[in-house]
């Protein structure tokens, strides 16, 4: 009987359509998970048609209904069952995220975040999957970096590539923490990873990529206090030559890119004006992210000092005011925080093997400055996300005011079409009767 009734249900969930009987079977689900357990066939076909409605339904409820019956039967179903959850979630991310859009990019974030949650259910299968696919993607990497053909640069400056990337980023950086961690030794082969992505083709049209690639490794910066060469990356886009040409004629009033749905720019994109204004600040944006991941660290005046460097050598080459009070601005709040440093450091009473120390320099206004960063970056992502949900669905109610127009339209055709009918008929019956 237990058996019929779970699957006259799975036979019923795949044919419904209509997202509030979704939501409904979904959540009712919920007290039989525990009664699936004596039927391991059963139990896959569930997690197929869950995982098939969790990455292809558009409703965000039923989405993550069907993950939260995911993840109930990962946790309550024995043990090779989480290992299969943790895989098809994944790959079922893998195959969303091939094109990143306006439109798409909320509900690729709702799955990345899915993901990272099911994995942080087990850190030794989460370390096992986590190093068997990023060698995948080193492997696609080093056939680009040997090859340099078309289609292996191709596989590795795509969507989903920088996808992969961005969720495995997530999940390390959510359970690598510590240097304890299990995730932890995953952190220096994924730096290495994301610098080679960042190298391979190191030409401007592809400085939104490199700014996704950053983003990255700030973020595995703050999170597993780690060093991460990224400066270089960044000061190379404040001495292209893009950057010193003059503007094409018409680049002042260019469209201007939105950077987190791009991932390279038209040659014409980048002489004009509008285009090279949001580069400069996207690019200066992230090195001061990248520095303040350090503004605690006792080293913070050795590191900051080849980039104070640079940028006071942009102030003083570059031709546009605004840029120059960027990069000014940027000289003196890095300036500040060094002489801060330079002043606690003064009373340290440590030698650089009392790593002990070290350690616990300004560890106190380290850990103030995390949780700011971690605040700062969830307001920016939700209020990101109910942009998106606003313009969808301004974009809905347009499309339906359409819709209608177009029926009024037809019903008025048929209206004026039905009425010269009946005149004519009128007029047809009356020759004849004359």
């Amino acid at each position: 009987a237990v058996k019929s009734f779970l699957s006259n249900t799975l036979i019923f969930l795949e044919q419904l359509r209509e997202p509030s009987m979704l939501l409904f079977v979904l959540r009712a689900l919920r007290p039989y998970a525990y009664y699936m357990r004596p039927f391991p066939r059963l139990c896959k076909r569930f997690r197929v048609a869950l995982l098939n409605l969790w990455s292809t339904v558009d409703h965000r409820g039923v989405r993550l209904a069907a993950f939260l019956r995911v993840r109930q039967l990962a946790l309550e179903l024995p043990f090779p069952f989480i290992a299969s959850c943790l895989k098809g979630t994944y790959l079922a991310y893998v195959r969303n995220a091939k094109f990143v859009t306006e439109a798409s990019q909320p509900s690729l974030d709702l799955m990345g975040n899915c993901v990272v949650e099911l994995y942080r259910l087990d850190a030794t299968l989460a370390y096992q999957h986590a190093f068997v696919y990023l060698r995948e993607l080193a492997v696609l990497l080093r056939s680009a970096i040997t090859s340099k053909s078309k289609d292996a640069v191709k596989a590795v400056y795509s969507w989903q590539y920088i996808n992969c990337l961005k969720v495995w980023t997530a999940v390390v950086v959510s359970q690598g923490e510590a240097a304890g961690a299990p995730l932890f030794p995953l952190v220096y082969p994924l730096c290495q990873l994301l610098l080679g992505t960042a190298r391979l083709m190191p030409t401007p049209r592809y400085f939104a990529l490199r700014f996704h690639v950053v983003r990255m490794l700030n973020d595995l910066s703050w999170s597993c206090g780690v060093y991460v060469p990224t400066a270089r990356l960044l000061l190379d886009v404040l001495h292209s030559s893009y950057l010193h040409k003059p503007v094409r004629a018409g680049g002042r009033t260019a469209a201007p890119p939105r950077l987190h749905v791009s991932l390279k720019l038209a040659q014409a994109q980048l002489q004009a004006k509008t285009v090279q204004d949001i580069m400069l600040r996207e690019a200066l944006s992230l090195l001061l992210d990248h520095l303040g991941a350090y503004h605690h660290n006792v080293a913070f005046p050795e590191l900051a000092f080849p980039s104070l460097m640079q940028l006071r050598a942009f102030a003083k080459r570059t031709k546009v005011p605004a840029w120059r009070a960027l990069a000014r601005g940027a000289v003196e709040a890095t300036q500040r925080q060094v002489d801060v440093v330079t002043s606690n450091r003064a009373s340290l009473d440590a030698a650089p093997r009392d790593t002990a120390k070290v350690a616990a320099f300004m560890a106190t206004e380290a850990a103030a400055a995390r949780d700011k960063r971690r605040k700062r970056i969830a307001e920016a992502r939700n209020a990101a996300a109910a942009e998106a949900e606003a313009e969808a669905a301004a974009e809905d109610s347009d499309d339906d005011g359409a819709g209608r127009r177009g029926g009024r339209s037809r019903a008025k055709g048929k209206a004026r079409g039905g009425s010269k009918g009946k005149g004519k008929g009128k007029g047809g019956g009356g020759r004849g009767r004359r």
